[in-house]
């Protein structure tokens, strides 16, 4: 099937006549009709603007290409939880945070970035580490230690 055949067969799935497929784009009927013309060239522009109008999956159109609409990759807690094999404790847990006020776990959220982002700092800066004293920016390095000029001309 070529992409004038396609999108022949998809505005007859849609149930529109030329003159109404041609309205939702923005185009002439003409138009639609010259697109459905085996061999016709059609533009990117307009196969972008039908994919986009009806979330056709641009590769279908073009070439045929499985599935004619995209697949929708949202998120699936469900099937997450089932894939990551949770226990019903660990579920438990999941349900009982989201049925927190969304105030309340906005403070969790921040409470345990402030705890993981000190624990790394931690981890990398030990305790009684030779960089205890070491200033936290180049300008405070520079404030401490200023830079010195050197005449290299007469040096040596």
């Amino acid at each position: 099937m070529s992409i004038n055949e396609r999108l022949k067969y998809f505005r007859k799935m849609k149930r529109m006549n030329q003159k109404q497929f041609a309205e939702t784009l923005g185009v002439t009927q003409s138009g639609i009709s010259h697109m459905e013309q085996e061999g016709s060239i059609i533009a990117d522009s307009s196969i972008k603007t039908i994919c986009l109008a009806y979330g056709l999956n641009e590769n279908w159109l073009r070439y045929g290409t499985e599935p004619m609409y995209p697949e929708n990759n949202t998120f699936n807690l469900s099937k997450f939880i089932k894939e990551h094999e949770a226990s019903e404790l660990e579920l438990e847990v999941m349900k009982a945070y989201f049925s927190l006020d969304s105030e309340v776990r906005t403070n969790l959220i921040n409470h345990f970035k402030n705890h993981f982002e000190n624990h790394s700092r931690d981890a990398q800066f030990p305790q009684n580490s030779p960089y205890d004293d070491a200033p936290a920016t180049p300008e405070e390095l520079e404030r401490l230690y200023p830079p010195v000029d050197i005449d290299t001309k007469n040096a040596g």
